[in-house]
C-alpha cells in the first residue's frame, strides 16, 4: 500500500529535488575522478625541477568548475 499520491504537488516537487541532487552528485563524482586522472598525468609528465603549480595544470579543473 502506497502512503503517497504520485499526483500530489509536494511529491512531484520532492521527486524533482531528489533527481537534481542525484545529477549534481553524479556530476561531482565525474568531475573529481577526471581531475584526479589529469593530476596524475600532469605529475608524470613534469620535467625535472618543474613545479606542478602552473595554470596549465589547473586549466581543466578551473574552467569546468566555473562552468558548472
Amino acid at each position: 500500500m502506497k502512503d503517497y499520491d504520485e499526483n500530489d504537488i509536494r511529491y512531484q516537487h520532492a521527486k524533482r529535488q531528489v533527481e537534481r541532487l542525484s545529477r549534481f552528485y553524479r556530476h561531482l563524482f565525474i568531475y573529481i575522478v577526471v581531475n584526479i586522472l589529469i593530476v596524475f598525468y600532469n605529475c608524470k609528465h613534469l620535467d625535472p625541477g618543474e613545479s606542478y603549480f602552473q595554470f596549465k595544470n589547473f586549466f581543466t579543473a578551473t574552467l569546468w568548475g566555473i562552468g558548472w
